[in-house]
């Protein structure tokens, strides 16, 4: 599973893509204005409830999670959850910030982090000059097209394996493009519709419950 997270105003990590509540439920607010009582206490659609981090983990026990943080505010309290917490073999930490993913690796030994976006600049030249790399990352999770760039090559992904590097994809929710990405090696696929991931999985015999 893959989660966004946002820190309250009191310090608490929650699960929530949006860095304010506008989208989803209309109320103008920043979750960062906000404490952890007043974000659970703001209905989404059908009843649900925005969820803590730790609420997510404990839900789901047996599931990993692949993990944004959304903002410089959020690495030391997730560091001192996951400090807290047996957690370190079920997560993945990616950021837009290599300093965010760069001090959770530093105070937790063994994180499995993916690319930033300078180390995935220098990743990039990489592929296309020859010029070593040496990642610090277990995975380089990618959009399909960076500007000009096309992201989705069979090229890309064996180079960047080849530095031990497993490639994901985000956020893929068409099944012809799902398809595409696993003909030409992708070790992993974001998407909005698991059920069609899912489906496509199966009819190729690779969905293993």
């Amino acid at each position: 599973m893959e989660t966004d997270v946002h820190l309250t105003l009191d310090g608490h990590l929650v699960a929530f893509h949006d860095r304010s509540l506008l989208r989803m439920t209309g109320a103008p607010r920043l979750i960062s204005d906000m404490t952890l009582a007043e974000v659970v206490a703001t209905p989404l659609e059908q009843g649900a409830r925005i969820p803590t981090l730790l609420d997510l983990l404990e839900a789901f026990p047996e599931a990993k999670f692949n993990i944004d943080l959304k903002s410089d505010e959020t690495v030391e309290p997730f560091i001192k959850l996951a400090k807290a917490n047996p957690m370190i073999d079920r997560v993945c930490v990616g950021s837009f910030s290599d300093a965010r993913t760069d001090a959770a690796k530093s105070a937790l030994p063994g994180l499995c982090t993916s690319l930033g976006p300078k180390a995935m600049r220098r990743a990039m030249v990489s592929v296309y000059t020859g010029i070593p790399f040496r990642p610090v990352a277990q995975c380089a999770q990618i959009p399909v097209r960076f500007g000009p760039l096309n992201l989705a090559t069979s090229r890309l992904i064996e180079t960047l394996s080849n530095h031990g590097l497993q490639i994901h994809y985000w956020t893929i929710n068409s099944t012809d493009l799902m398809s595409q990405l696993i003909d030409i090696g992708a070790h992993g696929i974001m998407t909005d519709f698991p059920g069609r991931l899912i489906e496509l999985l199966g009819a190729r015999s690779l969905w293993f419950k």
